[in-house]
């Protein structure tokens, strides 16, 4: 799953409640998460009234200190990027983080050069 400068605050803070509820029945939580967020966007006031990259921060901490078993948590904060242009970069690194090992298996989906006397 990749979340790209999630609004983790609003709703009176849903987000973080459910995941405490959720971490008092639970041990585990199987995912592989990305998550990206723009470290421009601190300078923005609406975003950063909305606290799009503390909440972000914080939910990753809260993910890694609960030490949850099956969770992959991955966080980037692109400090050269604000809350347009961190898109592609979230998108295109999630997808290369979280399908790497599937990638590594393809290889490439280019002809083989052929041999020196092949080439003749």
């Amino acid at each position: 799953m990749i979340l790209g400068s999630p609004y983790l605050a609003g709703v009176d803070g849903a987000v973080f409640k459910a995941e405490a509820a959720y971490a008092k029945r639970h041990k585990t939580l199987p995912v592989a998460l990305f998550i990206g967020v723009g470290g421009g966007e601190v300078d923005e006031w609406f975003l950063a009234a909305s606290n799009i990259v503390s909440s972000t921060a914080s939910f990753a901490e809260t993910l890694h200190l609960r030490g949850y078993a099956g969770a992959e948590v991955t966080t980037r904060i692109y400090s050269d990027e604000d809350h347009y242009t961190v898109v592609p970069r979230v998108i295109g690194d999630g997808i290369r983080h979280l399908w790497r090992d599937e990638a590594r298996k393809l290889g490439s989906s280019w002809p083989a050069r052929p041999a020196a006397d092949q080439t003749r």
